[in-house]
């Protein structure tokens, strides 16, 4: 009995240490599980919050790039937070196209802003510089506008002036045309009394016609001797008026054989023509430069032929030197100069040339100076130079057969001294 006792107590040891084991090995496991849901929960916790801040950090960067997108303005059409990458190479093409200065390198938006700021504002200096040559030239233009103004404004002066200048000229228009009429009036009637006179004049005419026919054989007869008189005045004479008696070469002098006592006088000129008989060729001319009694000196000059000089033997001419024979001249025109009229009058009175008025049976000469510019009767001013050719006297003389000599043909004989 005791022995089933004892074994019933080591049964009971036993089993209590089973249970023992047993709860111990619970709260072990209890403890156990315990932690491991403690470190869950940790876990669990942790990872909730990283849930959080990636979904706060997702929120975060949908709202940046919503707002880059919105800035950049190159959206997704169909999602406006979102940017579109065909977009934004199309928005970098337009960009290049239209600024050349931008690099190929610059492939991005970023890298390629500068050249276009830079392109801008060089596009901006050149709008401030166009403005400030448009605020220039406006400058200019109101400048050029007052001086137009002010020209306008003298235009319009002397416009009115001009136009009180013709109001008075108009006037005086109107004056004169009423003298004119009252003077056209008054020649009216001396026309009328003009023709009276001219059917005077003409049997005054008639009878002059009966005259002349009485005297037409007296006339006849001093044609035929004008007809003599009427040689030009450069044909050479029929006889020599002297000859060279010596020469010298270098000096370009020589003697002729006639002077004082033959009417010579210093500064006339002969034409030099060979002295063989019947010779006609011209040699030079030569002028007097001393006058002794019987013989002159001479110096020569327009020596024709260099290999044909003057020489001894050779003779002389001047149409208008006689060294015996008295005779007259009538002078008209203008005589200024070297041969003026006074100088021209002493010459010939030295050739015994006498100078009369007008024109006689007598008269040999008449010498034609230039135009005159005065009234040869009161020495009144011409509105037109007169013609020596256009007097009366000149055509006097050529009904006399007056030989007439230009005054450019006497010089060609006569130095002026």
């Amino acid at each position: 009995m005791k022995r089933s006792q004892r074994g019933m107590a080591k049964i009971s040891v036993v089993w209590a240490i089973c249970l023992f084991m047993a709860f111990a090995a619970a709260a072990v496991a209890y403890f156990l599980s315990n932690q491991e849901a403690a470190q869950q929960r940790d876990l669990a916790a942790q990872y909730e919050t990283k849930v959080k801040k990636a979904e706060g950090e997702r929120d975060a960067l949908q709202a940046y790039l919503r707002e880059v997108s919105l800035k950049a303005g190159f959206a997704d059409p169909t999602n406006p937070a979102k940017m579109d990458s065909k977009t934004i190479d199309d928005g970098m093409k337009f960009l290049k196209e239209n600024f050349p200065q931008i690099e190929a390198s610059a492939n991005t938006i970023q890298k390629a802003l500068p050249f276009a700021v830079d392109a801008y504002k060089g596009e901006q200096k050149k709008a401030q510089e166009a403005e400030s040559k448009a605020s220039e030239l406006t400058a200019e233009n109101n400048a050029i506008r007052g001086n137009v103004d002010t020209i306008k404004a003298d235009m319009e002066k002397q416009l009115a002036d001009l136009r009180r200048q013709l109001s008075d000229a108009e006037q005086s228009f109107n004056d004169q045309k009423a003298e004119l009429e009252r003077q056209l009036a008054e020649r009216t009637s001396t026309w009328q009394q003009t023709d009276r006179d001219k059917q005077t004049a003409i049997r005054d005419i008639e009878d002059t016609k009966r005259k002349a026919a009485l005297e037409a054989d007296a006339l006849r007869t001093r044609m035929a001797e004008a007809e003599r008189k009427l040689t030009p005045f450069t044909k050479e004479p029929e006889a020599a008026d002297g000859k060279i008696l010596s020469i010298s070469p270098e000096l370009k002098l020589g003697w002729i054989n006639i002077g004082t006592k033959h009417r010579l006088a210093k500064g006339m000129r002969f034409r030099i023509v060979d002295g063989q008989h019947g010779a006609k060729k011209l040699k030079g001319w030569c002028e007097v430069t001393g006058v002794d009694k019987e013989m002159a000196e001479v110096a020569f000059s327009e020596q024709v032929d260099p290999f044909d000089p003057p020489v001894v033997g050779d003779v002389i001419y001047n149409p208008l030197f006689d060294p015996k024979g008295e005779r007259s001249a009538v002078l008209i025109g203008r005589f200024s100069g070297a041969l003026s009229e006074e100088s021209l009058r002493a010459l010939l009175k030295s050739m015994n040339i006498s100078v009369t008025k007008g024109v006689e049976k007598t008269t040999d000469f008449l010498i034609v100076g230039g135009e005159m510019y005065t009234d040869p009767e009161n020495g009144q001013p011409l509105e037109a130079p007169l013609q020596p050719s256009d007097m009366p006297i000149f055509k006097e003389a050529q009904a006399e057969g007056v030989q007439i000599v230009a005054l450019k043909e006497l010089r060609q004989y006569f130095a002026a001294n």
